[in-house]
This record gives structure tokens, sequence and C-alpha cells, in this order.
């Protein structure tokens, strides 16, 4: 059951389906779909829409009236999601950026997990879950979209489906026996050996997002493959030449595995309770690594594949593309014949200059897998959040937010004190963000808010100058993503 508590203008649905009985677990993430329990929850925000008149803006009067602003831009939702698949709650907040933003296209993700300290780690690590098993899977998706939105909306329509029947049919290839499956039992390869089950799953999953870019990219533009007509191709162009980051983490509450896999420069930062000189604070585990030619690892397999080739600008811009993986952004994967004909015929776009050995992008993700511990939680954004936020800091307001209670005991700002990065319960890393520099402003941060998506979107745009978080919300799309870069943020947080 989906309970909306304060709402946007939006709209939403949910439904679900029973896969298996599984026995209640005290996990929590926030989800698309859920294997065991499945709910699959799709709602788009239209980040043109506005509580406020959107010609209206902060007069800057005093400290309430901008803290007043702030709250008609910064709407907060906060859902329960009523059921045994250990889903509790989950907040999001809409911040617009361009007027055609959707709430798939740039989102921050808080989740928490509280797992049951008493469950046996070593039967997680032998047993898998079957039909018989008790289990759940969670899904949670997340994309950001470069230049339109036809791109993404292809991704969305099609990622999140095709993945839940290929793992489902992972699952049913290990047979059960009358209570659980070995790990490695049951998946035959073509040359009869066996399989881990990890490394199906993993498997699957490259397959299922290289073959939706190939959906995209290339099966549109067959010309072989039979009759076609003018109009499809040209209406196939709009997704194939604009291009989407897309994430998919899901979470295994039998066996506290979290699983992610990203194509672009999406993050996921983990965040795990621990203890440094007697005082409460948060570890960072970051689980992904960004797909650009900053990334020294990409850079390298760059290279690799396109020896004698000068790819990488000083800018770290691959042939004029910030990305290194991405869907679509076709022109970078067609040859240069195909990218003529199109132009051509099609109206395609005038072909990239310097294509000699394509293709320079894949959508081919990168998956870590990572053991959930009792109190950990993860945070998924967008690369609009980590121009204003470290990971370390990303990390340590969410600690400190759940530190403070301030799920039952909001502080009514702009009574709140001031708090610097280095007042955060984390070691914090090397600053390399640029919004705050960019606003000439100094880095201080609010712990105020009931909600954690508003906490987090907050302090991403402005902190404790509530002036400036009040001017950066006046700006209306599209001249908004200047200076914001700040999407869609909607996080998931749990009750203790």
């Amino acid at each position: 059951m989906y309970r909306p508590q304060a709402a946007l203008r939006q709209y939403a649905s949910l439904w679900s389906r029973r896969l298996y009985t599984r026995r209640k677990a005290g996990a929590f993430v926030l989800g698309a779909a859920a294997l065991g329990t499945l709910y699959d929850w799709r709602h788009v925000i239209y980040a043109d829409n506005s509580q406020r008149n959107p010609q209206a803006g902060s007069n800057g009067s005093s400290p309430e009236d901008d803290e007043q602003f702030i709250k008609t831009r910064l709407p907060a939702l906060s859902n329960t999601i009523i059921g045994d698949v250990g889903i509790l709650q989950f907040d999001e907040i809409s911040v617009p950026r361009l007027v055609w933003i959707i709430a798939e296209i740039c989102e921050v993700f808080m989740t928490l997990f509280s797992v049951s300290a008493k469950q046996d780690a070593s039967l997680c690590e032998s047993i898998r879950p079957t039909r018989a098993s008790t289990t759940a899977w969670t899904f949670l998706t997340l994309y950001d979209g470069y230049d339109g939105w036809q791109n993404i909306n292809a991704v969305l329509n099609q990622l999140l489906s095709a993945l839940r029947s290929s793992l489902l049919e992972v699952l049913n290839n290990y047979e059960p026996s009358n209570e659980h499956t070995e790990v490695g039992m049951g998946l035959d390869l073509p040359d009869g050996e066996l399989e881990p089950y990890d490394d199906a799953i993993n498997r699957k999953i490259k397959d299922v997002f290289l073959e939706v870019d190939d959906n995209i990219v290339h099966k549109p533009f067959n010309f072989t493959s039979g009759p076609y007509s003018r109009s499809s191709i040209a209406t196939a162009l709009g997704p194939a030449i604009y291009g989407s980051s897309a994430m998919v983490a899901f979470y295994d509450t039998e066996h506290r595995t979290l699983r992610v896999a990203h194509t672009g420069n999406i993050r996921a930062v983990l965040g795990r309770r621990c203890m440094i000189a007697g005082r409460s604070s948060y570890e960072v585990h970051v689980l992904t690594s960004d797909h650009t030619c900053s990334n020294p690892a990409e850079a390298a397999r760059l290279r690799a594949q396109h020896p004698g080739e000068v790819l990488c600008s000083g800018d770290n811009m691959l042939l004029g593309c910030g990305l290194s993986r991405a869907f679509g952004m076709a022109a970078f994967k067609w040859g240069r014949e195909m990218q003529e004909r199109l132009h051509r015929e099609f109206l395609g776009d005038t072909p990239l200059m310097h294509v000699k050995t394509p293709p320079y992008l894949s959508a081919e993700p990168d998956i870590t897998t990572v053991e959930v511990q009792p109190g950990d939680f993860l945070v998924m954004a967008t690369s609009g959040l980590w121009k204003s936020l470290t990971n370390e800091e990303a990390v340590g307001l969410v600690g400190m937010w759940l530190d403070k209670g301030l799920l039952s005991t909001p502080v009514t700002p702009p009574s709140g004190d001031a708090i610097s990065p280095q007042d955060l319960p984390v070691v914090l890393g090397k600053d390399d963000t640029v919004n705050y520099a960019r606003w000439d402003s100094k880095k201080e941060f609010l712990c105020v808010d009931p909600n954690a998506a508003m906490h987090l979107a907050r302090n991403a745009l402005g902190g404790a100058n509530l002036g400036l978080t009040a001017g950066l919300l006046a700006i209306l799309p599209p001249r908004a993503e200047k200076f914001r870069f700040l999407g869609l943020s909607p996080l998931a947080l749990l009750r203790y």
C-alpha cells in the first residue's frame, strides 16, 4: 500500500503482486519493484509546476520570508509502503531545473537499511532464493537525461521490465530443493559448466543493459531486416541521438545483499555507522565510479580500445561528450556511413567528425555488490548533487540528520545553527565541488528539516545561506540550469 503524507502536484500509481511468500525481515530499501513481493511504483512530476506563482520570487525582506519561500519551492513528499517487504518510508522532493524534466531524470535517493543482527551471515552466503524461499528483491532505478527527453523515455520504458523478467528467468533456472538451492546449482552454460549464481545475475544485468541500448541505437536502423518507412526512422532518431545515464540497484532482503549497476555518471555511496575515538561517526563507501574521461580507469580503457587516437581532451571530454558510457548518444556508436545516410535521407544530425573506430561509448554497466549491515544507508544521486556536496558531506549530512532525530523533532528555521563541513560526523575528503565557489558563498549547512529529501536538497542549494537558497529557487527554468544543476531529489529513510 502506498500512502502519501504530503503531496506535490503529481500523478502516482502503485501496484503489487505476490510472487513468493516471505517472512518479515528487518530491512528497508526504497524500491520500484520487489521480487518476492513485487512493488512497481511509477510516477511523473512535471518540474515546471509550482505551488507558487512562477513569476513570484523572494523579496529577501527577512530570513522568515526567505524560509517560507524556500518551503513553497521545496515541497517535500513523504511516502509509506505498508507490507512485509521491509520498505517502511521514503521521502522525495522536486527541484525544477528544466521545463521538460520529469521525476525519473534527475533524482537523489537515500535508503537506510536496518537488518536483524541475529540473521545468520553464513547462511546468507550459501543459500540462494528460489520459488520456495522466503525472500524479496527490491529494485531502485535512477536516470539522468542529456540534451532531450526522448532517450531517457525509451530507457525508462524498457530497462526495469526487461531486468525483472530476465532475473526471474535466472532465478527459475536454479532448481529448488525442498528448502533452498546452493550457490552454483542448476544453471547450465553452453559448455556444460555450472555458473555461480552471482555471476549469472551480473551477466544478465549486463546483457539487459546492452540489449536495451541496442534496441534504441541499432535495431530501428537495420535497413536490411525488412520494409521501413521514413517516418519510423525519423521518429527513432530522437531516442538514439540523445542520451542518458542509468543506475539500477536492488536489495535482496533475505541475504542482505545490495547490488548496484550503473552506466554513466550517476553516483551511489553507502554510509555506515562506526565509532571513532569514542564518538559516533559514519564510514563512506563509494559504490560507483563516474564513467567520464576524468576517471583514470575509463581513460585507460578508451586508450586500449582505440590506440593511436586522441580521445580525451584537456577538459575531460570524449570527442566533445562528457561521458564515456551512456545509453543512446548514437553519433559516438554509429560508423561514418550510417551517420551520412541518416543525415542525407532521414533528417539526421550532421555526421560527427573524427569517427574512426566506433563505438566510442558503451552502455555496459559496472556492477558492485555489498553486504548490508544494520544501520547502513544508501545515497544514489545524479551529477547535480555532487556539484554541491562531496561524498563525505552527503553521508555526513544524512548521518547528522539521523543522529538528531529530526524525523520526530524538527527544528524551526531559521533558528537552526549553521554547521560547517568539519562539524559533520564523518572524516572529510578532498572537496572538488564547484557550486558554492561559483555562488561565492561559504559552505555551511542547516539540519532543521523533518524530511530527509528536503534536508539534502536545501544543503545542496545554499545551506545556511537562506537568501542564496531562496534566490536560486526563484530562478525559473530554463535559466535555472545555469545556476542550480540540481534536478529532482527523492530520498528514502527508515523510521526506527
